[in-house]
């Protein structure tokens, strides 16, 4: 009989202060850069998170358009792990999806950070790089061992019965997890062909029905026509790829 047993989600490894983002061409200019940004969510009485903003590339200038599109940093700013609504996730995530769940495989190794990956078949890119047909889910609830089963606190379960999907999804930073890992700071195992993976980590899952996107809950939270557009204008108010560019004084 297999045990299950829960664990609190632990993030993927938070980006070192001692690394310094292609961006820049030296530590100084990061870390002022970094500065000005602790300095703005302070001012607009952010926090809690600023760490997370920052890493995942948050236009903190742009609050009030922001909040127009119904993302409230303020908001966001109190919760913690899961309870996230589709704008929220919107902008938390590199890349979002709409795809059909084909394929589970687990790998009980105990040293891997993963123990589970989904293969999903991408129907439609809404956020994002252009990507494969198939991309590889990576989850840490799974078999451990013969006989157990770890179940993470807030990752949703995987249907394998052609469940459609609508995914919110971050690279896995297999780097960050070498760096962390070299400092003495990471103890499982990572793939030796790391660096030709595009693995992503989950953020948030929706299940599509028919033209409707629903929470884990159940609600309907709208037409995915609704949705893809309003995930296009968050992005397009965000727009991520100036994040570096931008300064926030």
């Amino acid at each position: 009989m297999k045990s299950l047993i829960y664990i609190v989600l632990i993030l993927i490894p938070a980006l070192g202060v001692a690394q310094i983002p292609d961006q820049f061409s030296n530590e100084k200019l990061a870390i002022q850069h970094k500065k000005e940004f602790d300095t703005k969510c302070k001012q607009i009485g952010l926090h809690a998170k600023p760490e997370y903003y920052y890493k995942k590339n948050i236009n903190i200038n742009k609050y009030q358009e922001l909040k127009s599109l119904g993302v409230d940093l303020k908001v966001m700013d109190l919760k913690t792990h899961g309870g996230f609504t589709y704008q929220e996730y919107s902008l938390m995530s590199n890349i979002v999806i709409k795809g059909k769940v084909i394929e589970k495989i687990y790998d009980a190794d105990r040293e891997s950070y993963f123990h589970t990956t989904v293969k999903v078949e991408v129907q439609e890119v809404v956020k994002g790089e252009n990507l494969p047909k198939i991309i590889n889910l990576k989850l840490r609830s799974g078999l451990i061992g013969e006989n157990k089963y770890v179940k993470s606190s807030d990752e949703p379960e995987f249907e394998i019965d052609g469940e459609t999907v609508f995914l919110f999804l971050s690279k896995v930073p297999y780097h960050e997890m070498v760096e962390q890992k070299e400092k003495g700071f990471f103890q499982h195992k990572i793939p030796e062909n790391y660096k030709r993976l595009n693995d992503y980590y989950l953020e948030g899952k929706f299940v599509v029905k028919l033209d409707y996107v629903f929470d884990d809950l159940n609600n309907n939270v709208g037409k995915i026509q609704d949705i893809t557009s309003s995930i296009q204008a968050i992005e397009k108010v965000n727009n991520s790829n100036q994040f570096y560019q931008r300064s926030y004084k």
